[in-house]
């Protein structure tokens, strides 16, 4: 009984070792990726939305600050807007940070370009606004690509009625960051 069990086992691991053996012979391996294959530190510092919570999150301001504190990348949040333009901002609307009401994807850049991106951020629970009126902009990953072109990015991808792979794809070959950008999303359809 033992033997015939044996000899099952072993005529159905002898087709997989097959398969196996030939998938490797027609395959070719996967491209070394320098954001994973170079020497990295033992841990890697991300700057969540470029630091929320210490200050206005997904915005120039906040990436300047993690960079001057060191961080190894940044952690960031896209959407698309209704001309097809990539900018940063964590939710789908704009009501809980900025000056201004309404989903991000149904307003221009122009549109987006013109509200205070730090108008509500508070670290003392709404008593002040410290960075209320200080030109603080809701962002373009364009922008960011291009004042930090040696920075690492994880960017998650957030849920839109307008495609965003092929403008995001876009952005990150113009400026040749595709060994730096991990992408991220709850969403399958982006």
């Amino acid at each position: 009984m033992k033997n015939r069990y044996v000899r099952i086992l072993i005529g159905a691991l002898i087709p997989i070792a097959v398969l196996l053996f030939l998938s490797m012979l027609v395959s070719s391996p996967a491209p070394s990726r320098p954001f994973y294959g170079a020497p990295q530190p033992k841990m890697m510092v991300y700057a969540h939305m470029g630091g929320d919570g210490v200050w206005p999150g997904d915005t120039l301001y906040a990436y300047d600050q993690a960079t001057k504190l060191g961080v190894d990348a940044f952690d960031m949040d896209a959407h698309i807007t209704k001309d097809g333009q990539i900018v940063l901002l964590h939710d789908e609307s704009v009501d809980r940070t900025t000056n201004g009401s309404g989903q991000v994807e149904d307003k221009t850049l122009a549109e987006l370009k013109q509200l205070d991106a730090a108008y509500k951020w508070s670290s003392d629970g709404g008593k002040t606004f410290p960075y209320r009126g200080q030109g603080i902009l809701v962002p373009t990953l364009d922008e960011v690509f291009q004042k930090y072109p040696n920075t690492r990015y994880l960017v998650e991808i957030k849920l839109t009625k307008r495609p965003l792979a092929r403008p995001f794809c876009d952005l990150i070959h113009k400026y040749n960051m595709q060994d730096k950008v991990i992408v991220a999303s709850f969403h399958n359809k982006t």
